[in-house]
């Protein structure tokens, strides 16, 4: 009797050894998963972290043009201003319309480009700028960077918008974009409190600095090259 209680005994230790043993191999499984999930997070992250730098350095380099020198790129500050670069063939038969974008406080352009899509990574869709108007938000609002928190929310808020717009070349176009985000700044800007397409490019074409010798040549260069040709064919004729 005794002897079976022994064996009985003994088998019931052994059973809860192999359990203790299975159960403390569970944990240790558990733990290992842990681990393992814990540097996959940690990769993500830092992958993540990676991504975003990467994306800001990108954001803060403005594209360079190839007729205009790294020089001249380096020194233009386009933060807060509306820029302008001509669109092929368009320009060279009416000087006055071209592509429009808005550079927020850092320069960094953004602009309707086509159906539902809108740019705001520096680039414009017609290539690097060759005129800039700028708006002077400084003295417009004083305060530490309020101007600049207000300035770039305006330029956000435009880009959300005729980020769920239709282009139309004639009624709804990059010009309206600006427009927007210009219309959300409470402040007359050269004398403009409700800014459309038509008002919007003459204070442009009046208003806004050349960027280069080039950029005036290349709005006005092929135009009068038109006129002259022109010219000298009613002459001849």
């Amino acid at each position: 009797m005794t002897d079976d209680l022994t064996t009985e005994t003994l088998m019931n230790s052994s059973d809860l050894g192999r359990y203790e043993v299975s159960g403390t191999r569970d944990k240790d499984k558990d733990k290992d998963k842990d681990k393992d999930l814990l540097i996959f997070c940690n990769l993500q992250k830092q992958e993540t972290i990676s991504q975003t730098e990467k994306r800001t350095q990108k954001i803060m380099q403005y594209p360079s043009n190839t007729s205009t020198s790294s020089s001249n790129q380096a020194q233009q500050d386009l933060s807060f201003c509306i820029v302008w670069s001509p669109l092929p063939l368009i320009t060279w038969f009416i000087p006055f319309i071209g592509h429009t974008g808005i550079a927020d406080s850092r320069g960094v352009a953004s602009d309707f480009r086509g159906p539902y899509f809108v740019g705001d990574d520096g680039r414009m869709a017609f290539g690097a700028p060759t005129r800039a108007l700028r708006i002077e938000m400084k003295d417009e609002i004083p305060g530490d960077g309020r101007s600049a928190d207000l300035w770039d929310a305006s330029i956000g808020e435009a880009n959300e918008v005729y980020r769920g717009r239709m282009h139309n070349i004639f009624c709804d176009n990059c010009h309206s974009h600006v427009s927007n985000a210009l219309n959300r700044v409470p402040v007359k800007i050269y004398g403009v409190q409700k800014w459309n397409m038509v008002n919007l490019a003459s204070v442009i074409f009046f208003r806004a600095r050349f960027l280069s010798w080039w950029a005036f040549l290349y709005q006005f260069g092929p135009f009068a090259l038109i006129i002259l040709i022109v010219v000298l064919f009613s002459t001849l004729s």
